[in-house]
């Protein structure tokens, strides 16, 4: 959706019959200048994400998150988090994913019952990348069990 997401209703037709929004979140990207663009790189996803949490064609669908960590510890040490995110009061690579994690989560107002399911990767480590096709697997067979009323 990069790209072309401020334009979603344009495209939003497609998400019929869809059960799933898979979401990708390169944390390393946090200091991205915004002299550089008009906003934030992860200022813009967490836009982007509250929209897809609470936009009604989006209701239903369950959310899968991944947050790619490639760059991101080694860019902790050299542009501190507090620096970008002056709410951050953290110490650690951790909690630096914590905090990440929780203002994604937080946008959510949905009353919907629909799972967020949420992940910390690697794109560069495969094993790491066959389990995060797995997960997406079993996500999605617990989404059909559940419409099958197969499970609870």
């Amino acid at each position: 959706m990069s790209g072309q997401w401020h334009g979603w209703r344009k495209w939003i037709h497609h998400v019929e019959g869809m059960k799933a929004v898979l979401f990708l979140v390169d944390l390393s990207r946090y200091d991205h200048d915004p002299e550089e663009s008009s906003s934030n790189y992860i200022e813009d996803a967490i836009d982007m994400f509250d929209t897809v949490c609470n936009t009604g064609e989006f209701e239903g669908l369950s959310k899968i998150v991944f947050f790619d960590t490639d760059e991101f510890a080694d860019k902790l040490t050299r542009a501190p988090l507090e620096n970008y995110c002056p709410d951050y009061s953290g110490q650690t690579y951790d909690s630096a994913c914590d905090y990440f994690l929780n203002r994604f989560l937080s946008v959510n107002r949905s009353e919907s019952k629909i799972q967020i399911y949420t992940h910390f990767t690697s794109k560069m480590d495969m094993q790491q990348v066959k389990f995060m096709l797995s997960a997406i697997q079993d996500i999605l067979l617990q989404i059909y069990l559940r419409e099958l009323k197969l499970i609870t």
